[in-house]
């Protein structure tokens, strides 16, 4: 990824992660699981929106973006996903 995309990534990386996962739910549970999910954990509201209105192909399930993620540093032991 060049760096023009690495400045619209979060910078919140609990917010990123939640965010992530909650898109890993639209694939497996569904739209409301998901929207759920994100409201819960405090995603803002036009986020949320984006996210449920793009089709699942425009989304990558948690896991896929593994080292295109630099946010990670070397040797970081990856987390778990948040808590549903």
């Amino acid at each position: 990824m060049d760096q023009r995309g690495n400045e619209r990534r979060r910078t919140d990386a609990g917010m990123a992660e939640s965010i992530q996962f909650g898109v890993s739910l639209l694939f497996v549970a569904g739209k409301e699981e998901a929207r759920r999910y994100l409201v819960k954990h405090g995603a803002p509201a036009h986020v949320i929106e984006r996210i449920l209105a793009a089709p699942p192909s425009a989304r990558r399930p948690y896991g896929s973006h593994g080292s295109n993620d630099r946010r990670k540093t070397t040797g970081a032991r990856p987390s778990a996903p948040p808590e549903v």
